[in-house]
């Protein structure tokens, strides 16, 4: 099984902000998830871009794939870390604590096999739907001659 991986720990942002951005790519083909990264207004997809460039970067120089269409999002996720602590003076001497958390990043691509991912069907593959009959259309009925007086 070939897989490459890429860590971030420490990174000073919300879980929850970098895990919005990550299961929009899980399972992805590499090309599609940088393509949607590319486009997300999230500075976490900034952070997650890096991760996967990196990954793919990893699995060429390991495995020699030089094409990254046979890559894969095989793993991706996003860990608590610890929080870091700081203090703002405030009004008559006190102080307001204020915590900044940080998250831990791992992103693994795989080599895409046959059983692993189901490729989407492609336009040209997939049989057409045959056209539905028409249903006949009705005559209008005669309009009636008006009467004479």
């Amino acid at each position: 099984m070939q897989e490459a991986t890429a860590k971030q720990t420490y990174i000073i942002m919300s879980v929850r902000k970098i895990r919005r951005v990550v299961n929009a790519i899980r399972g992805k083909r590499v090309p599609e998830a940088y393509n949607m990264l590319r486009l997300m207004p999230y500075e976490a997809a900034r952070v997650v871009l890096k991760k996967l460039i990196e990954a793919a970067s990893n699995a060429r120089v390991k495995y020699g794939i030089e094409d990254p269409n046979q890559l894969f999002v095989s793993e991706v996720f996003a860990d608590e870390g610890p929080s870091y602590r700081r203090f703002k003076p405030r009004a008559q001497g006190r102080i307001y604590k204020r915590e900044k958390p940080t998250a831990h990043l791992t992103l693994k691509v795989r080599v895409q096999d046959k059983s692993t991912v189901q490729q989407s069907p492609k336009s040209e593959d997939t049989p057409k739907k045959p056209d539905k009959p028409k249903a006949p259309k009705k005559k209008a009925a005669p309009k009636a001659k008006a009467a004479a007086s």
